[in-house]
C-alpha cells in the first residue's frame, strides 16, 4: 500500500513538473520566437531591396513575435499578475491580425484595388477593438488588477464579428482564385488556405475557453493538458509559415495573371458565356460605355434576342456576305464590321455551353472587300463582272425567279472607234454606254458586263413585253451619249424568257444571241460570251448562302 502511494505520489511530482512549468509550451514558443524573429529579418532586407511585395506579412510576423516573446516572459514569471499581465497583452497583440491577413491575401491574389468601405471597416474595427482594449488594460494596471477578463462585455463580440468577417473574407479570396488557377499554380493558394483555417481553430478555441468547456475537458482528459499547453504556439507556426512558403512558390504576379477577369477584361474582342440555352451567363466588359459599339447584355438574355437588340439598338445590318458578319452604324455615321464566332464548350461526353467571340473586323474586312471587287466588279464599267454573272446565274435558275427573262446587248462598231480613234475612246463608250443601262435597269435586275462589248440583264419574273419596253428605252439612252460625230452609239439587242427549268439556261441565253445577231448587220466575226460554262468547270466554286446583288454599281 505503501510502495502505491508512492507511485501515486512520483506521478503527482511528474504532473507538476509537465503541467505547471509547461515545458513543452516552453519549447514551442522558443520555436515560434525564432521562426518569427528569422522570418522578420528576412523580410526587412528584401522590402529595403524591393524585392518583397506584401508589408502587410510583416506587421502579422512582428505581432507574432511580440506574442511569442510575451508567452515567454509569462511562462518564465512565478507571479499571478505578471503572467496575467502578459496574457492580456498578447490578447491585444493579437486583434489586428485577422485584419492583416484578409488586406495580404487580397494583395497576392487580387489585382483589384481594396474597396474604400472595405478598407475603413479593416483598418476602424481593430483600431476600436485595440483602443479599448488597452484603455482597459491601463486602468487595470494602474489598480493592479490586470486579467484577460478586460475583454469581456461587448468589445468581444465586436472583436469576434469583425474576426469572423475577416476570415470568411479571406477563404472566399482563396476559393476564388483557387477555382480559376490552373492546376501547376494552386499549390500557393493551399497554402494560405492552411493559414486561414489555422486561424479559424485559433478564434473558435478562444470563443469557447470563456464557457469552461475546454477546461472540463481538460480535466477529465490529463493528456490533453500537455497538447493544448502547446496547441497555440504550434498553430501560429502552421500560420505563419504557409503565408512565407506561398510567396515563394507563387508571386503576386504570378497569381494575377490567372485570374478570370483581369484575363477577359485584357481582351480586345467581346466574349460572351452561354449556357446550353443560349442564355447569356457572363461577358469580359463589365465597364459598358457610351463608346462602345455593342449594347450591353442581359444577364440571362437570350442570344438570338441579344443579336436582334443589337442590329435595332444600331441601325445595323446583317452582311450580304456572311450571316456571321453584321455592320452597325458609329457615331460619326461611318459603319463598323463585326464578326461572331461561336464554340461549343464541354468534353467529349456533355456539352456544356457555347462561348461566343465578336470582333471588330472593319479594317480586314474593308481589304476582303476589295479583293472581292476584283473578283466580282468590272474595273471599267463599275458593272458587275463574267464571274457574278455566272454565280448569280446559277442561283437565278435554281430559286422561284421564273420566269426569268434574259436580254443580251452588244456595242455596234466598238472596233471601229477602237482602230479610228485609239482604245481610250472605245473604253470611253464602253462607260457611258454602261452608265445609260445602269441608269434604266429595274432595282430587282442583274447587269453585268460579260464581254468586251457584251452586256447581259436578268430580270426575275420577266416577260416579253417588258423587253420590248426596255430595249426602246436602251435604245434611245445609248443613242444620246458622248460621242464621235461620225457615228450614234447604238447596242444590238435580243431577248429570250426561260418559262420552266425544264429548258437549260444556255439554250435560253442562244435564243436571245440569235435575236440579238439579226439587229447587228455589220458584225464580224462575233463570239457569244454569256453561255454558262459546263457544271465541271464551276462546281468547285462554292455558291455563298446568302448574296443580295440588288445594289448600285460604283461608279469608276
Amino acid at each position: 500500500m505503501e510502495l502505491s502511494d508512492d507511485l501515486i505520489e512520483l506521478n503527482r511530482q511528474i504532473d507538476v513538473l509537465i503541467f505547471e512549468e509547461m515545458l513543452l509550451s516552453v519549447i514551442a514558443y522558443w520555436l515560434l520566437g525564432i521562426m518569427c524573429l528569422v522570418f522578420f529579418i528576412v523580410s526587412i532586407v528584401k522590402f529595403a531591396r524591393k524585392k518583397w511585395n506584401s508589408y502587410y506579412l510583416i506587421f502579422i510576423n512582428l505581432l507574432v513575435l511580440l506574442w511569442s516573446i510575451s508567452s515567454l516572459f509569462a511562462l518564465y514569471s512565478y507571479q499571478q499578475f505578471t503572467i496575467d499581465f502578459y496574457n492580456a497583452l498578447r490578447l491585444i497583440l493579437f486583434v489586428p491580425i485577422p485584419a492583416l491577413l484578409v488586406m495580404h491575401i487580397h494583395k497576392q491574389v487580387s489585382y483589384k484595388p481594396v474597396r474604400l468601405i472595405a478598407a475603413m471597416f479593416y483598418i476602424a474595427a481593430p483600431f476600436v477593438v485595440v483602443s479599448v482594449l488597452t484603455l482597459r488594460f491601463y486602468n487595470a494596471f494602474i489598480y493592479s488588477s490586470v486579467s484577460q477578463s478586460i475583454a469581456e462585455g461587448w468589445i468581444s463580440h465586436f472583436f469576434f464579428l469583425y474576426a469572423v468577417i475577416s476570415v470568411i473574407s479571406s477563404y472566399l479570396l482563396c476559393f476564388n482564385v483557387f477555382y480559376q488557377m490552373p492546376p501547376r499554380a494552386r499549390r500557393s493558394t493551399r497554402s494560405i488556405l492552411a493559414s486561414v483555417i489555422t486561424l479559424t481553430i485559433l478564434l473558435i478555441f478562444y470563443i469557447i475557453w470563456p464557457y469552461g468547456l475546454v477546461e472540463n475537458l481538460i480535466s477529465d482528459i490529463i493528456p490533453l493538458d500537455v497538447i493544448v499547453s502547446a496547441a497555440v504556439p504550434f498553430a501560429l507556426i502552421t500560420f505563419i509559415y504557409p503565408l512565407y512558403d506561398s510567396i515563394s512558390i507563387m508571386p503576386a504576379s504570378d497569381v494575377i495573371v490567372t485570374s478570370r477577369e483581369f484575363v477577359m477584361k485584357g481582351l480586345s474582342t467581346t466574349v460572351l458565356v452561354l449556357n446550353k440555352r443560349q442564355l447569356i451567363l457572363d461577358w469580359n466588359r463589365r465597364d459598358w460605355t457610351e463608346n462602345n459599339l455593342l449594347p450591353k447584355p442581359m444577364y440571362k438574355e437570350n442570344y438570338c434576342n441579344y443579336l436582334k437588340r443589337v442590329l435595332s439598338a444600331t441601325s445595323g445590318r446583317v452582311s450580304r456576305h456572311s450571316n456571321d458578319i453584321f455592320i452597325i452604324k458609329t457615331d460619326d455615321n461611318n459603319e463598323s464590321h463585326l464578326m461572331q464566332r461561336v464554340h461549343e464548350v464541354g468534353n467529349k461526353k456533355h456539352m456544356m455551353g457555347y462561348i461566343v467571340e465578336i470582333a471588330d473586323v472593319t479594317h480586314l474586312y474593308t481589304k476582303l472587300r476589295y479583293f472581292e471587287e476584283i473578283a466580282l466588279i468590272d474595273t471599267l464599267t463599275g458593272l458587275y463582272n463574267r464571274n457574278a454573272y455566272i454565280e448569280y446565274s446559277e442561283k437565278a435558275i435554281q430559286s422561284n425567279n421564273l420566269p426569268l427573262l434574259v436580254i443580251v446587248g452588244d456595242i455596234n462598231k466598238l472596233k471601229q472607234t477602237n482602230d479610228l480613234y485609239g482604245h481610250i475612246e472605245g473604253d470611253n463608250l464602253i462607260k457611258n454606254i454602261a452608265k445609260a443601262l445602269a441608269g434604266i435597269k429595274p432595282d430587282n435586275s442583274f447587269l453585268a458586263r460579260v464581254g468586251g462589248d457584251e452586256f447581259v440583264l436578268l430580270v426575275p419574273d420577266g416577260s416579253e413585253e417588258f423587253a420590248e419596253e426596255f430595249i426602246s428605252r436602251a435604245i434611245e439612252e445609248c443613242g444620246s451619249v458622248p460621242n464621235s460625230e461620225e457615228f450614234i452609239p447604238s447596242v444590238s439587242w435580243g431577248y429570250a424568257v426561260m418559262a420552266s427549268a425544264d429548258q437549260t439556261y444556255n439554250d435560253v441565253f442562244s435564243e436571245a444571241d440569235k435575236m440579238m445577231y439579226e439587229f447587228k448587220k455589220s458584225r464580224v466575226e462575233f463570239s457569244s460570251s454569256g453561255t454558262l460554262p459546263p457544271k465541271n468547270e464551276t462546281q468547285e466554286c462554292e455558291v455563298p448562302k446568302e448574296r443580295n446583288y440588288k445594289r448600285t454599281e460604283a461608279k469608276h
